[in-house]
């Protein structure tokens, strides 16, 4: 099921942002001037033939639907296609996350994680998010490494500058995820039992946060921002959003 999902959202996104982000303007631009099958041809050959990839995909969608082998075949493909959109865009394409969810939803379908396998995901988690906390102490007790590309900047300068209540604030925050993400694998309790029956809740809204970290606020940060080209938006597209994808990922697999 949700490697159909994904895979709707695929071509509705695909067809609805692509007509107005793209098809539209270069149009606009009249790119088709003086092309040997003729401008209005030409056109309209450009546009049946990007929403054509569209009902492919909702095609493709209904074979993973089906189940067995369709979602197979349906998981690689967005495998492959997650893959190759990431690296051609370098990180700049929001096809990236909904195909190599759609991936992860198949995988889920046909092979159900193993205790081993969860057990390696929440102590991966767990590693990454203590790592980052014990990070955000040291530039909340006045570290200066690291910082200048984690902030957003505009023209030059940061967007803001994070005080050490804040930055302690987030720290804690990444400790307390750490924490859940051990506490999510079966057998391993580090949290009080009474906080126990809300930890699958709180996975999923911790999941939630990331995958929309994921895909951005449409200005600073994630697949969708505008402002390219400074110190943050080069690592946002090499690690922060690949890595709030990851984490995202292995939360849903720890709670599903």
């Amino acid at each position: 099921m949700g490697t159909a999902l994904a895979l709707v959202l695929v071509a509705l996104l695909h067809s609805g942002l692509g007509e107005w982000l793209l098809l539209r303007p270069l149009h606009q631009h009249d790119v088709f001037r003086g092309h040997p099958l003729g401008r209005n041809f030409a056109q309209r050959t450009h546009h049946f033939a990007w929403h054509l990839t569209s009902l492919a995909w909702v095609a493709l969608a209904a074979l993973a639907w089906s189940g067995g082998r369709g979602t197979v075949v349906a998981g690689l493909l967005c495998l492959a296609s997650g893959l190759v959109a990431a690296f051609a865009s370098r990180g700049q394409h929001l096809a990236w996350p909904v195909f190599l969810f759609g991936a992860f939803a198949a995988a889920m379908a046909e092979a159900p994680p193993n205790l081993s396998l969860r057990q390696g995901v929440g102590g991966g988690i767990a590693v990454i998010a203590f790592g980052l906390g014990a990070l955000h102490v040291y530039w909340a007790l006045g570290g200066r490494f690291g910082l200048a590309a984690a902030v957003p900047e505009h023209e030059g300068r940061p967007r803001f500058r994070p005080g050490p209540v804040l930055t302690f604030g987030v720290a804690l925050a990444l400790f307390g995820l750490s924490a859940l993400a051990w506490s999510l694998v079966p057998g391993v309790a580090v949290v009080p039992s009474v906080v126990q029956p809300a930890l699958p809740y709180l996975g999923a809204a911790a999941a939630l946060v990331f995958l929309l970290r994921t895909v951005g606020d449409l200005r600073d940060v994630g697949v969708l921002k505008r402002r390219r080209g400074t110190r943050f938006s080069t690592w946002d597209d090499r690690l922060y959003s690949p890595l709030s994808f990851g984490l995202g990922l292995g939360l849903l697999l720890l709670v599903l």
